[in-house]
């Protein structure tokens, strides 16, 4: 099948590879003339622009920055058989470009595409998204229909900000349980052996924190915009999101090049007093829990307001970065209700101020919760 990808950065060059490698006969562009001749290097076909590199296609994708990009490239095209946007973009913009097409963004970062075992979370007619399917599945191992179009976009971005809650709420309790005596390795044990455990804490943590090789491969820059696009989707819906929106002003202190993990970092350098307090591991399991719940009901809320069905935004989610024991059990509760939330959060809350260490997002879940 003749296919273009307009967009050969750091997402698009594995994609383009494991395209070529499937079969496809592939032609390529992107705007810095580097990466033209970056591509035409390894002996891919590269047009002299977007709309030739469309010409005689099947399908056409883009692997680009931002919705900005394209509104822009879409501007250029021709009419074209099939568009699928592996953008993570913005649904409305989707939604107005009045082109047969899928948005399909991805997650599972560079890896994940030269493995070919990216997530592609697809908005769209059933009829385009199967006949984007032979081509998804070059990258593409897991493959949901998230929805009508703009929900893939929907999705990725409230998967991302689920992701972006767990990995503080955790941040913040391992970096404050020294002051109770706890050990990094023992809180991230006891969270994954309980309510608290997140994709976070089971694989992050262990894998790109504890060791310090901050290694996911997913930048910080890349994260902030996808809660931004939360943020601007609740927004639209009039929906208050403020577990979700703290996060987003938490990653701007973040340099945006750098492994998202680090915000470990950040978060670990608000204290460092002496100070202790005694402070059972069962409320920092609790804590994040609570923490993890609040932000399952915000993207929930988002999710459907965008037209996305509950289970099938929580089927995606489970199966992506954005899980915790509250998205799993979101339904039937983890057995725990405003009271007890509140008291484990005060309860970190407390071990935080004996070492003067802000936990400004555990702190937020405290307030949200009493107002339960």
């Amino acid at each position: 099948m003749r296919l273009a990808l307009i967009g050969t950065g750091r997402m698009g060059t594995p994609i383009a590879a494991r395209l070529r490698d499937a079969g496809h006969q592939l032609v390529v562009y992107d705007l810095e003339p580097e990466a033209r001749q970056r591509m035409a290097a390894a002996g891919y076909e590269v047009a002299a622009d977007a709309a030739a590199a469309a010409a005689g296609a099947a399908a056409v994708l883009l692997s680009l920055p931002d919705a900005a990009a394209v509104k822009a490239v879409v501007r250029e095209l021709p009419q074209v058989e099939l568009l699928i946007d592996l953008t993570s973009s913005l649904p409305s913009v989707t939604r107005a470009l009045g082109r047969r097409m899928v948005d399909a963004p991805v997650s599972g970062g560079v890896a994940g595409a030269e493995a070919g075992t990216l997530t592609a979370m697809v908005g769209g007619e059933v009829s385009d998204l199967e006949a984007a399917r032979p081509i998804l599945e070059a990258f593409a191992s897991h493959i949901f229909h998230a929805g009508p179009s703009g929900s893939g976009h929907a999705a990725k971005a409230l998967n991302n900000a689920l992701s972006a809650v767990a990995l503080s709420a955790t941040s913040e309790a391992v970096a404050i349980g020294r002051y109770a005596g706890h050990r990094p390795e023992g809180v991230v044990k006891r969270l994954n052996a309980g309510i608290g455990r997140t994709q976070n804490s089971e694989v992050k943590f262990p894998r790109d924190i504890l060791t310090g090789a901050y290694s996911s491969g997913f930048g910080a820059g890349l994260m902030l915009k996808d809660v931004g696009i939360a943020t601007a989707l609740a927004a639209e819906r009039q929906i208050p999101i403020p577990l979700v929106a703290l996060v987003g002003q938490l990653w701007t202190l973040v340099p945006g090049e750098e492994d998202f993990t680090r915000v470990y970092e950040v978060v670990a350098g608000w204290g460092g007093s002496p100070g202790s307090v005694r402070c059972d591991l069962d409320h920092f399991d609790l804590a994040v829990a609570a923490t993890c719940w609040l932000a399952a009901r915000e993207t929930v809320g988002v999710a459907e307001a965008e037209g996305l069905q509950r289970d099938r935004f929580l089927e995606i989610v489970n199966a992506g970065s954005g899980r915790s024991e509250a998205t799993l059990h979101f339904e039937s509760g983890l057995g725990f209700g405003p009271r007890q939330a509140v008291r484990a959060l005060d309860a970190v809350r407390a071990v935080a101020a004996a070492g003067r260490h802000a936990v400004p997002v555990l702190a937020l879940a405290a307030e949200l919760w009493r107002r339960c």
